[in-house]
């Protein structure tokens, strides 16, 4: 993907960031798992629906309608979920003023929730562009140019956010996510490390640190991490499920059986949940369970068209009902 071609008409850098027009909407868009696969860039401009009164559209248009105004207005339809009339406001903002850093950035991130990737990695970058300091800008654009598929590219916009916000958790986080697709694993867990320095109430971020923890089998360290993230938030199915995981493999099969049952209790389709619990009723020798819970996990693979763990299920599933 090429996310910013063709030549930007920037004004002069921004001098002093809104705060309130952005903190509104700071964190919507930005990447929160491991994104897998290379979506299709929607670049279309959505229609507006018909039923949206032609006073509504006059207004959006009003050329009498300042920057700030525009900006202003394009919160209010976000808050109030029509996007379309909220890209339209936040357009028009950065038509009379360029150089206004929370339009283009609320743009992108308008353009993001109607999943028109390409346009907002324009938008994000132009806000880089007019205000350089803009570490918000930075982790969006490197969160949807990994979504779109282009960890490389994502991995130097998040390395210049850092460099200019180096204590915003959000960027260590999506440069963690990039670091993992690209199979750095060493660094992504650094990245990790930093994330929930600078962001100590992120789930996500203890999560996925506790992901890299496990991965360099540091056992103890990982454990922390989920039962942290379990702690910010209660039902975070795939940190009980790696927890319950973890206790697998220190052989607590109880605790393992009881961090499954939550797993579950908080997705009741999340698959891995049940088979990990039927891991532990076979560690615990109640085979009758294990058949059970294995047996679920095989139609949830099943319905998710997952061949790979529908195959294993059945395996276990051979194992104790013999």
């Amino acid at each position: 993907m090429a996310p910013l071609e063709g030549e930007l008409m920037l004004a002069s850098k921004w001098k002093q960031l809104v705060n309130e027009r952005v903190a509104g909407m700071a964190l919507a868009g930005l990447a929160t798992s491991l994104i897998i696969g290379s979506p299709t860039l929607a670049q279309s401009v959505p229609s507006i629906p018909s039923s949206t009164p032609s006073s509504t559209l006059a207004q959006v248009n009003d050329p009498e309608v300042t920057a700030d105004q525009y900006l202003d207005r394009g919160l209010g339809f976000v808050k109030a979920k029509r996007l379309p009339e909220a890209i339209a406001s936040f357009q028009q903002a950065v038509r009379i003023n360029p150089s206004l850093a929370p339009a283009h950035y609320n743009l992108g991130l308008a353009y993001r929730q109607s999943d028109r990737l390409q346009d907002a990695a324009n938008s994000f970058y132009a806000a880089t562009q007019v205000d350089p300091q803009f570490g918000l800008a930075y982790a969006n654009l490197g969160a949807v140019l990994l979504e779109g598929g282009n960890p490389e590219r994502a991995l130097s916009y998040l390395d210049q956010g850092v460099r200019v916000s180096p204590a915003l958790g959000i960027l260590h986080y999506n440069r963690g996510l990039t670091l993992r697709e690209l199979k750095r694993n060493s660094d992504a867990l650094a990245a990790f490390q930093r994330a929930v320095q600078f962001s100590p109430d992120s789930p996500e971020a203890a999560f996925y640190l506790g992901l890299g923890y496990q991965e360099q089998n540091q056992p103890v360290e990982a454990k922390r991490s989920f039962e942290r993230a379990i702690a910010l938030n209660g039902n975070y199915a795939e940190a009980f499920y790696s927890l319950g995981s973890v206790q697998l493999q220190n052989q607590t099969w109880l605790d393992a059986l009881e961090s499954f049952k939550k797993s579950a209790e908080a997705n009741r389709s999340y698959a891995n949940a049940y088979y990990g619990a039927g891991l532990s009723f076979m560690a615990l020798g109640n085979n009758k369970e294990a058949e059970q819970m294995f047996t679920y996990a095989r139609d949830l693979f099943e319905y998710q068209r997952n061949q790979e763990w529908v195959n294993r299920s059945n395996s276990l599933l051979q194992q104790v009902s013999s």
